[in-house]
This record gives structure tokens, C-alpha cells and sequence, in this order.
């Protein structure tokens, strides 16, 4: 499997954290299950894009420090990317901003959370199991940090 990780973050913007990038976290996270499979980084929002939507099985866009709803060139891309992706019944998954962006290119609507920030480890109750969920576990905490929301769902 070809796994093509859309990373939102200019890799410049690392370079005074821990010097590891959005798509490195998940193929680090990802490669120990996902064995079989080749993980190309894409920065998109600095240019870099499958030459074709057919280059991959399937995407991945990560988090990013930017608002759907900031205008960039690089978003409505990305944007009509997701949809593109539909049409042609791509795999695709969004973690965080990438989430909010699928489903705002898809109609839904992203706004800023009236409380404001939403910082912490927040847990989850697993409900439906599956075979490549290696250890089982009911639960999971996931650290989140956000101030934007999906409010409306698309249709």
C-alpha cells in the first residue's frame, strides 16, 4: 500500500520544535502496524502535491497551527483535493485540522469555539473492535489541542 501523509505544516515551522514534522508522527505512529506499506511526506502547504490522485491507495491530512477558514490558496486546494478524492472513492483521513477540512470542503461548516482553546487528554470508549487493533483495549486518550470545531456536519 501507498500511504500519501498531506502534511499542513510548512517543515520550517519545526525546525524550534523537537525537529520531527506532522507526517513523521504518524508514519513513527503508524509504520510498527502498517508494515507493508510505503509513507511519502507531502508538504501542501508548501506546494507539494501528488502528481496524480491516482499516485496513492490513500491519504492522510495531518493537524495544522492554521484555521480552515484563513483563505490560504494552498486550503481551497486542498480542499477541492478531498473532493476530488470522493469522486474517485480514494481513501482519505483527516486527524484534527484535517478533519475539520474534509468536512468543510464537503459543506460542513468549521467555527471557533465560543469557550475558546480546547487543551488536554481527552478519553474515548472504543465501541466497535477491530482485527488491526493491536493491543485491544475499551479506551483511548488522545491529547487535543484546538480552537476551531466542525459545528455543522456536511450532508
Amino acid at each position: 500500500m501507498k500511504l500519501g501523509l498531506l502534511d499542513t505544516v510548512p517543515r520550517s515551522y519545526w525546525s524550534t520544535d523537537l525537529g520531527i514534522t506532522e507526517s513523521e508522527k504518524f508514519i513513527d505512529f503508524l509504520m510498527p502496524v502498517m508494515t507493508d506499506t510505503r509513507f511519502d511526506q507531502l508538504f501542501v502547504a508548501e506546494g507539494e502535491w501528488p502528481a496524480s490522485i491516482d499516485d496513492y491507495d490513500a491519504y492522510l491530512i495531518t493537524g495544522s497551527p492554521c484555521s480552515v477558514n484563513e483563505g490560504h490558496l494552498w486550503i481551497e486546494k486542498l480542499q477541492q483535493f478531498v473532493r476530488d478524492c470522493l469522486v474517485s472513492q480514494k481513501k482519505l483521513v483527516g486527524i484534527c485540522f484535517g478533519h475539520q477540512l474534509i468536512a468543510s470542503a464537503l459543506g460542513g461548516t468549521v467555527k471557533r469555539r465560543r469557550d475558546g482553546w480546547l487543551l488536554g487528554v481527552e478519553s474515548f470508549d472504543i465501541v466497535d473492535v477491530q482485527s488491526w487493533m493491536k493491543p485491544i483495549q475499551m479506551k483511548c486518550e488522545i491529547f487535543h489541542i484546538n480552537q476551531d470545531h466542525v459545528s455543522v456536519l456536511p450532508e
